[in-house]
């Protein structure tokens, strides 16, 4: 009796110290461990461009440049930077239909298939991958955004570390940017030439532009370099509609009627009011009740569904 009392109790600890393991959900990614190396792809159309990414891990931005090393000239003048943000979400562990089925059978037979190999439940991670291009001064010049999402079995013996699958989705989503931009080549390179190489007396202020420490206008040269004016208040225009969603690097303003077509021919600068932060949008594919537009200025990571847009006057 004695013996069986003893079994049990050990059965009860174990149990409870692969609860205690399997409930410390996390969305770490070891970056030491990541492999973007299916996220190559040969270009070269792209000029010579710096990573201006702000308070990244060393060793991600490297594995990130020698991803960007394939695709833009290394040779020749820098001609503006880039920056590449990768994160990983832990969402939940009840939305997948199976986490349900998982609980059920785990508490009804005293957690013994979970000894066996059977998982808890299914923990679900939302990904994103953001690539941004920016000339010489700072101010974007286009932008691409793939957002993903993955499911981790998680049991005893496994499922803790998300790196694997999120690797994976980094890699699909910065080819996909890539690819992107090699197909807006043209126009990136005529932004980028128009606004000059990268020089030691505008680099410092353009940097601190992109890591959104400084957003004000910049004045103009003096004693070699440049100093920012302090940010007017913004005028709006007319409202015109409000953010429908995103496809690729486009942005879908959705308007109330077919006037949005006429109000945004193509060209036409839009501005995005973010809570109090401005967004700056052109017009590049006006449609009935829809115009597509593109980021020229701001952070694009702040805009949201449902946000309005109005004219820039």
């Amino acid at each position: 009796m004695r013996n069986k009392k003893f079994s049990l109790g050990m059965l009860i600890v174990i149990l409870a110290s692969g609860l205690l393991i399997t409930s410390c959900t996390t969305s770490s990614v070891k970056v030491q461990n990541l492999d973007l190396s299916e996220a190559h792809v040969k270009g070269q159309n792209i000029p010579n461009l710096q990573n201006a990414t702000p308070g990244v891990d060393p060793e991600l931005i490297q594995k990130v440049d020698e991803v960007m090393l394939d695709f833009i000239n290394p040779n020749g003048r820098v001609m503006g930077y880039y920056t590449v943000d990768l994160k990983c979400r832990y969402t939940s562990d009840i939305e997948h239909p199976a986490s349900l089925v998982f609980a059920s059978l785990s508490g009804g037979c005293l957690f013994v298939p979970n000894m066996l190999g059977m998982p808890f439940w299914i923990n679900s991670f939302e990904t994103s991958v953001s690539l941004n291009i920016f000339d010489s001064r700072g101010d974007i010049v286009e932008t691409f955004i793939k957002r993903g999402r993955f499911d981790l079995a998680k049991g005893i013996y496994y499922g803790h570390d998300p790196t694997l699958k999120a690797g994976k989705n980094y890699s699909e989503g910065l080819k996909a940017g890539l690819e992107y931009m090699n197909k807006k080549s043209a126009s990136i390179n005529a932004m980028l030439y128009a606004a000059g190489p990268v020089t030691p007396h505008n680099s410092a202020y353009a940097r601190s532009k992109i890591a959104g420490k400084n957003y004000g206008a910049a004045s103009k040269q003096t004693g070699g370099g440049e100093k920012a004016a302090e940010t007017p208040a913004v005028k709006l225009g007319q409202l015109i509609g409000v953010i429908g969603g995103f496809e690729g690097g486009d942005i879908v303003v959705n308007g109330k009627d077919d006037t949005i077509a006429r109000l945004a021919p193509m060209g036409r600068n839009l501005i995005v009011d973010a809570g109090g932060q401005y967004i700056y949008l052109q017009s590049t594919f006006p449609m009935q009740t829809v115009v597509k537009c593109r980021v020229t200025s701001g952070d694009r990571s702040l805009i949201k569904k449902g946000m309005k847009v109005y004219l820039k006057p």
